[in-house]
């Protein structure tokens, strides 16, 4: 929150004067995601501006949309695992998923065409262009932190545009269920 009071003093807004409020709904950090999204449904609640969510991946895909081959947008999923999809011309082509640099390498080899080039985008792309070195035609963008924001207010208002709003019992949207889920549905061994 003084994130955003910081902001509205940049921009001279009080929130009052906030006429749309968009933010990322996943995939993502578990408690990152359910921060972010109450703190914008709260700040929705005080000040009536509705509430628009987006696709992490969407958001960080956005800007190479004009890429004239197959760009991954992906995140560092911790344990060998990335969120990613895959979107060619700005379309998604995939899912969000939970994949393996591997697995993410066949689906990029399945989707692309031959001499397609290949975009890695995101705060993995550095590290998943190392792992999937192999893969011919293969580049990556090392920063797309700014432009991501750009992504995230552009699909945001195209939302908006549609009527497409969150709904009050709009939650993050979540990939693969979490440690804490798993030790519930789970009994965990004890030593």
């Amino acid at each position: 929150m003084p994130a955003l009071d910081w902001l509205l003093q940049q921009a001279s807004l009080t929130p009052a004067e906030i006429d749309l409020l968009v933010c990322c709904d996943g995939p993502g950090s578990f408690t990152g995601l359910r921060i972010g999204i109450a703190a914008a449904k709260g700040l929705s609640a005080a000040t009536d501006a509705p509430l628009v969510t987006v696709s992490t991946l969407d958001a960080l895909a956005w800007p190479y949309r004009m890429w004239p081959g197959i760009v991954a947008a992906a995140i560092d999923a911790r344990k060998s695992r990335y969120y990613a999809a895959i979107y060619r011309a700005g379309q998604k082509l995939t899912a969000d998923l939970d994949v393996s640099a591997a697995t993410l390498g066949q689906l990029l080899r399945d989707h692309a065409d031959a001499a397609e080039p290949l975009l890695l985008a995101g705060p993995a792309a550095a590290q998943l262009h190392t792992e999937l070195g192999d893969l011919p035609r293969l580049v990556h963008d090392p920063d797309c932190s700014a432009a991501a924001a750009g992504g995230l207010l552009a699909l945001g208002k195209q939302k908006a545009a549609h009527g497409e709003y969150a709904a009050e019992s709009h939650g993050p949207h979540y990939v693969r269920v979490s440690d804490a889920e798993i030790g519930v549905t789970t009994p965990r061994r004890r030593r």
